[in-house]
């Protein structure tokens, strides 16, 4: 008998199609479980934390600590001190530094640590499939042996070792949850689903929700067809989806046949919608940005690879179009709205906003911060920033309206041109982008060309999480995982490993991998599905689709 078998433990499976209410479903679940047994007492774990919160948020009271990535919960429940992970960027500098032997290989082919060699990467895909060392290369077996007594010299431990103690020292979740949610189980490893039965051992109750045919983290060891075969006590299928309309429901299928494991069919939303090719290609910049602002609202351009994205990226800056990836908001690339420049812009115009009103200390804090003290008074940016400090009591004065003569006292003549915002915003403006310092300008020139082109609007999703209106998202497809838009640009093109290793090579799970890609691409489309022309010999067959919509 299994951990997943014992008797008093409950397993159940919850297979959703794209667009089939699976963040819904784990949420109602989640939100009965808290009814019977207590937020405390329930455990959501996904692939990402934005996924995880989601879930949580959306069930009501679960606490932010029951909601994780899988790893996350292993580094709390060994209460691990986050600072001694041997994976962050700085660390893996750190290790290349000392074993000059292993540097990055600087390639962008996939979702996965840029500053990462490509033998960390293999072994940490080994280690998380738990394929016996003895089928792992001599150049890994070295490259592992180096890399675990560097690890052990300075007091670190990588993720997967995480999970390797959770697993080997039978640590139980710190809260000893009675209900587990897993969701994107697809793509789960080997590893994780070990932890995940012996985890579910000391529960009432755990739930897997996911797709096999939308699986896309394979290259980091996920293992979709492992979940197909974890024994349950029931099953579900969620068969209809709310997002994809026929065409892309028809185009997406067609292309997801030739992947094995379990088949659900599903339907489509009562819509025809649309599935496309246009004649023009990533590298045709403002051909794309044409095609994206043309139909009525959302519109994601999506690509297998951040690099791909770069000339489209800074096209749209140029031109002074808003775009961002709230699906990752850690990719300053893709969400160049997302920093003190636009905000100190925003703070700046506060008084010709909607709802204007005079400028807090808040507000002055955050205009000023970015400009070069010469342009102000003595000593103002250190006036401004005690006026915003809390006090022993957590008293302060942010919120508070800062009077005329004060702004006089602290800015002197350029006071003079904060007022003058009500009559001339433009003349404010350039003169504020004058005085910035050299580091905020970038993005403070971007921020002024959105406000110039669309106004306040097209500015404002920049900083108030309350103001969405449909907009232009940029990222990979991995990025946008479980999001959607009424219109999705999907480039064809893939990176030459991905192709010739990959598509071409010669494991048929690599081919596999690229497809489940490509089909979560395609259904994140509620309206329209346009696939670009591939700029390159290296891309997918996707025009195979258009057939079967014609």
């Amino acid at each position: 008998m299994t951990a997943m078998q014992r008797k008093g433990t409950q397993t159940r499976r919850i297979v959703g199609c794209p667009g089939g209410g699976k963040t819904h479903k784990l949420s109602e679940l989640a939100a009965r479980a808290a009814d019977k047994y207590g937020a405390h007492n329930v455990l959501i774990a996904s692939l990402t934390k934005t996924a995880a919160t989601e879930i949580g948020e959306r069930a009501g009271a679960i606490p932010a600590e029951q909601t994780a990535t899988l790893h996350a919960h292993a580094l709390r429940a060994l209460q691990f001190d986050h600072d001694k992970l041997a994976e962050t960027p700085a660390a893996l500098r750190e290790f290349h530094t000392a074993h000059q032997g292993y540097k990055t290989d600087g390639r962008d082919d996939d979702e996965t640590s840029p500053v990462a060699s490509a033998v960390h990467a293999r072994v940490t895909n080994h280690r998380a499939r738990m394929t016996p060392a003895d089928r792992w290369t001599a150049e890994e077996r070295d490259y592992h042996a180096v890399w675990s007594d560097w690890c052990r010299q300075t007091d670190r431990e990588d993720f997967t070792t995480l999970i390797e103690r959770c697993i080997t020292e039978n640590v139980p979740p710190i809260t000893a949850p009675r209900v587990i949610l897993a969701d994107e189980a697809q793509d789960f490893t080997a590893l994780e689903f070990t932890l995940l039965a012996q985890w579910a051992h000391g529960t009432d109750s755990t739930v897997m929700v996911g797709d096999s045919q939308q699986a896309i983290y394979w290259f980091r060891g996920a293992d979709p067809e492992r979940l197909e075969q974890v024994p349950v006590a029931r099953g579900e299928s969620l068969t209809h989806s709310y997002r994809c309309p026929r065409a892309v429901a028809a185009a997406a299928q067609h292309w997801a046949a030739q992947l094995p494991g379990e088949h659900v069919a599903w339907t489509a939303r009562d819509h025809d919608g649309q599935v496309g090719e246009a004649p023009y290609a990533l590298r045709d910049t403002n051909d794309v940005i044409a095609g994206a602002l043309a139909g009525e609202g959302s519109t994601m351009i999506l690509a297998a690879c951040r690099y791909m994205l770069a000339p489209l990226c800074a096209q749209l800056r140029a031109h002074g179009i808003p775009f961002a990836n709230r699906w990752a908001t850690g990719e300053a690339q893709w969400n160049p709205l997302d920093g003190p420049g636009p905000r100190a812009l925003l703070a700046l115009l506060r008084p010709v906003l909607p709802d204007g009103r005079m400028w807090t200390w808040g507000d002055l804090l955050t205009l000023t911060e970015p400009m070069q003290a010469t342009a102000l008074q003595r000593g103002a940016k250190a006036s401004i920033k005690e006026h915003c400090r809390e006090d022993q009591f957590g008293v302060t004065h942010a919120r508070e309206e800062v009077p005329i003569e004060t702004l006089f006292t602290l800015l002197g003549d350029a006071a003079t041109r904060l007022l003058d915002v009500d009559r001339d915003a433009r003349g404010t403006v350039d003169w504020w982008r004058s005085s910035l310092l050299a580091r905020a300008q970038r993005s403070a020139d971007y921020a002024a060309r959105v406000w110039a082109r669309g106004g306040i609007d097209h500015l404002r999703p920049a900083w108030d999480p309350l103001h969405k209106p449909a907009g232009l998202t940029v990222g990979t497809i991995h990025s946008t995982k479980g999001a959607e838009a009424a219109h999705v640009l999907l480039s064809p093109e893939i990176s030459k490993t991905a192709y010739y290793e990959g598509w071409h090579g010669s494991d048929p799970r690599a081919k596999d991998a690229l497809r489940r890609m490509a089909y979560v691409g395609m259904t994140r489309a509620s309206e329209s599905l346009t696939i670009l022309e591939p700029g390159c010999p290296e891309a997918l067959p996707l025009d195979e689709c258009l057939a079967v919509t014609a």
